[in-house]
């Protein structure tokens, strides 16, 4: 049983010592640095707490023992998107090397969900925003099986598809999704790297389209080709989307699939790569002036307020839980070492 009023500070104590930390409890504001965790004094018997508590400690011992700050970016659009996807990396070793840690950090999810730390995606956001969600919520149910973000993940995708161009955002989750693979944070921060170019030369493939647009056929043309074919065969199909008209028959395989060039799974380039252009998940096409301004924003780092790192996240809502339940006027005690002897009928 957990709950009792000196359950936190115990718990949190044996989680520290379990992966290696030093745990306080102090001060006004949650923190990590050098081996340490502090936490503010909070109600001792709130389990929202507990979750968020033990959630930090994990996710930062993660940081602690993985990630190499030496080699950290300072340019902010890729130490963000890099942050992104190291949050993803330490937290998978974390579940590898401790049992419980997938139950902790989802518990953690969960409460920065409930507390408004993480938050819905929605239509005014910018696309940076969107795409950051849809990036980061994306890969923590995927990779990290933390369900309860399903929803917000699939929303975010299908909101960025709005602004930008379809098989852009595909074909990003495909390289963000990599990131499963990679041992260090380099290798991550390169993933991210490749992200960011990956984005650069699709804002360059829409720029060029707005300059020189594809010629386009009127309604009255595109009607008289479609009646065309009816009037050829009552009784055939206009072609899929995916195939082109006209397509013969040496131009598909023994089984009559098509040998179309494979997608963002096959070897070939990404499909963002091979086609300029787009279309939003209503199918209606971007403008590629448009498309063009909203990728470049994403670049510039314009008002991305996607989540960047859980730890952090935790200990905002941690320090907002501590300043709900005690008074301005309290003064705190200086932040010591809990005792694991005391309390011993947690």
């Amino acid at each position: 049983m957990e709950a009792g009023i000196n359950s936190l500070p115990i718990y949190a104590r044996m989680l520290c010592d379990m992966v290696g930390l030093k745990f306080t409890m102090g001060g006004n504001t949650a923190y990590s640095t050098g081996g340490l965790i502090n936490i503010p004094p909070v109600p001792p018997d709130n389990q929202e707490a507990k979750n968020l508590a033990f959630g930090m400690i994990m996710h930062e011992s993660g940081h602690e023992a993985d990630t190499d700050y030496e080699s950290w970016p300072k340019e902010a659009v890729l130490a963000r998107m890099a942050n992104r996807l190291e949050d993803i990396r330490i937290e998978k070793r974390r579940c590898k090397r401790y049992p419980g840690a997938q139950k902790r950090l989802s518990d953690m999810v969960d409460g920065l969900m409930r507390t408004g730390y993480f938050g819905p995606p929605a239509e005014d956001q910018s696309p940076a925003t969107l795409l950051g969600s849809a990036i980061y919520y994306g890969l923590r149910v995927d990779i990290l099986g933390q369900e309860a973000l399903s929803a917000w993940a699939d929303e975010a995708i299908r909101l960025a598809k709005k602004v930008l161009p379809e098989m852009l955002v595909d074909d990003v989750m495909v390289i963000a999704s990599r990131v499963e693979d990679v041992r260090t944070t380099q290798e991550v921060i390169d993933l991210a790297a490749s992200i960011l170019d990956l984005i650069e030369e699709e804002k360059d493939k829409q720029e060029e389209q707005a300059k020189n647009p594809p010629p386009q056929q009127s309604p009255q043309q595109q009607q008289g080709g479609q009646n065309g074919e009816e009037d050829e065969d009552d009784n055939q199909s206009a072609p899929s989307q995916g195939q082109g008209q006209g397509q013969s028959a040496s131009e598909e395989d023994e089984d009559g699939q098509s040998q179309g060039a494979p997608g963002p799974s096959g070897n070939s380039q990404p499909s963002g790569s091979q086609v300029s252009g787009g279309s939003g998940s209503s199918g209606e096409e971007i403008d590629p002036e448009a498309a063009a301004k909203a990728i470049q924003s994403i670049l510039d780092g314009e008002d991305d307020e996607a989540p960047v790192d859980a730890g952090q996240a935790a200990g905002k809502a941690l320090d907002s839980i501590a300043q709900q339940n005690y008074s301005s006027s309290l003064i705190l005690p200086t932040a010591k070492r809990a005792n694991a002897a005391v309390g011993t009928n947690a």
